[in-house]
């Protein structure tokens, strides 16, 4: 049993450590934090904490879970089977396979560049961890990537638990870094006219109407590149279909007469066809990237940014916030959160407030 105590020093307020009861067995240890008062004496389990103690404290008791979490595990039956000489790169690559998402292969890529193509699982602690986010820092790696990057090691971590070859779990007691919010980036309708107007080849020309169709409907990339013709129903005015991200929610969205002059150009055999062909998401951004850098040089645009300027069409035109989140697919929180739905009248209405665009 692992207990999270207190115990006054002459200088430093409290300092925290570990009590942990073991084969009848007492050990203490210090986690060099110190708090000014003794909260571990609180009469209820979740203690108000001072503003200036609140990080110690936070990491002292991530500290006392991750002891706890170890004790559990030990003399269980797999136990002998755990080899932490085993490599966490090759156990990634495996994994990063059945995900085919672009954001594990750079996390996985930025792993091997920190320390190569063999990290034992033994070698993850919580120092590996933190030097690895100093590592994303020192070569210039955003705040924002970072997280992301360590978010999919601590995934690809919590899979490697789930099959017994690990018992440690450093991200119990790890620090992810804090997201730095930033204002979305979107265009304006004359910046798609600009944009629509640009001379294209036959591929460039599906990509540029791929982007101008998420533009009107708010679809992402992954969503776009898998859209079958089966998604388009009730005569072209309507899509439906369940998004990749979410996996749950049904995704009902009229379709903008922009976007149904799009549809017009596409070619169409079978229902089972995609709606823009062999699309893929590599190349759409490649693509997409060379053609904005010649239309609109001034701002870094990625094919999320069509989901940007939709929301941001929807809001300039009149659509209130309800309306353009469920628009969008998301779930919308708190007490209303179950009569937040709109009617196809309603959907309608808000999706034709936007202007339109001339094919």
């Amino acid at each position: 049993m692992v207990t999270l105590r207190a115990e006054a020093t002459k200088t430093k307020g409290y300092s925290l450590f570990l009590d942990i009861y073991k084969h009848y067995k007492r050990k203490k240890i210090r986690l060099g934090l110190y708090v000014s008062k003794d909260y571990t004496q609180a009469k209820t389990k979740r203690p108000k904490i001072h503003q200036e103690d609140k990080h110690a404290w936070d990491l002292a008791n991530k500290l006392k879970t991750e002891h706890q979490h170890k004790l559990d595990l030990e003399g269980t039956s797999f136990i002998n089977e755990i080899s932490e000489n085993k490599n966490f790169v090759e156990f990634f690559k495996i994994k990063n396979k059945v995900k085919n998402n672009n954001s594990y292969t750079y996390a996985l890529k930025k792993l091997i560049e920190y320390k190569g193509r063999k990290i034992t699982f033994g070698q993850v602690d919580i120092n590996f961890l933190n030097a690895f986010k100093s590592y994303l820092k020192r070569t210039k790696v955003t705040d924002n990537t970072s997280k992301i990057y360590l978010h999919r090691v601590r995934v690809i971590w919590g899979e490697a638990i789930k099959e017994r070859l690990t018992t440690n779990n450093p991200f119990l007691s790890f620090t992810m870094p804090k997201t730095i919010k930033k204002n979305p980036v979107y265009l304006t309708i004359n910046e798609l006219e600009i944009f629509v107007k640009h001379d294209s080849n036959s591929y460039q020309e599906t990509v540029k109407k791929a982007f101008l169709f998420s533009c009107y409907t708010g679809l992402r990339i992954s969503d776009v590149t898998l859209l079958q013709w089966t998604n388009i129903i009730e005569n072209n005015s309507f899509i439906e279909l369940r998004q990749k991200k979410s996996k749950i929610n049904m995704l009902r969205i009229p379709l903008h007469p922009t976007a149904q002059a799009i549809l017009s150009t596409l070619p169409k055999v079978n229902d089972s066809d995609t709606v823009f062909g062999l699309l893929t998401h590599n190349n759409t951004r490649t693509i997409l990237r060379t053609i904005l850098k010649k239309t609109i040089p001034n701002k870094h645009i990625t094919y999320h940014v069509a989901r940007h300027t939709f929301a941001t069409l929807l809001t300039t035109h009149g659509g209130d916030y309800y309306a353009t989140q469920l628009l969008l697919g998301h779930s919308v929180q708190g007490v209303t959160a179950g009569y937040a739905q709109l009617t196809d009248i309603r959907k309608i209405e808000v999706i034709n407030k936007i202007p339109e665009i001339l094919i």
